[in-house]
């Protein structure tokens, strides 16, 4: 295999691993931010919604709609016993917790990997053995820290404890390629 075919075989490893690494991150931010809003809004459209039953519905004039107040009360009723089961059931600032932490441990990784290119570009006595092993132990590590986000929002969402596989090291034989 020619150099150049080499190094576009590298490059072709970092840029999928670095796919990998902005999905999760994309997807723990916007988790990150649903989840913040979240956060603030049940509880306020909660008591907008308690309020207004309290008060025994609206005043005709500024809602105008046919329904009688009764049946007004009991679609908010019901409104807020889904917006209560959401706040339990998803737990918002768990969830946020959970959210912002992984999305800091993706832009870690990221950044990490992005240093470690950048010292093996910098040293004389660098062989393909070096960007092998770099490359199989980021994605090894990449695994690792996905199967650790899934196994956290499982167990966040309450669906029960569960056990992850021990992945043994990736074992390379000193020489080989």
């Amino acid at each position: 295999m020619s150099n150049n075919q080499l190094v576009s075989s590298y490059s072709q490893i970092y840029r999928d691993l670095k796919r990998t690494i902005h999905y999760h991150r994309n997807d723990t931010y916007w988790s990150c931010v649903f989840f913040l809003g979240m956060q603030y809004s049940i509880p306020v459209l909660s008591a907008l919604l308690t309020t207004v039953i309290a008060a025994e519905g609206l005043p005709e004039n500024i809602l105008n709609t046919k329904l009688p107040n009764d049946a007004l009360v009991l679609i908010m009723s019901i409104i807020l016993t889904v917006l209560g089961t959401l706040n339990s059931v998803l737990k918002p600032a768990d969830s946020y917790e959970w959210a912002a932490s992984f999305s800091n441990k993706f832009e870690e990784f990221e950044n990490e990997l992005n240093l470690s290119i950048i010292e093996l570009g910098t040293r004389s006595d660098v062989t393909e053995f070096d960007y092998i092993q770099l490359l199989r132990k980021t994605n090894h590590n990449l695994a690792k820290l996905i199967d650790e986000r899934n196994l956290r929002q499982v167990a966040l969402l309450g669906a029960g404890a569960t056990q992850g596989v021990n992945e043994p090291e990736p074992v390379v034989a000193e020489g080989t390629e």
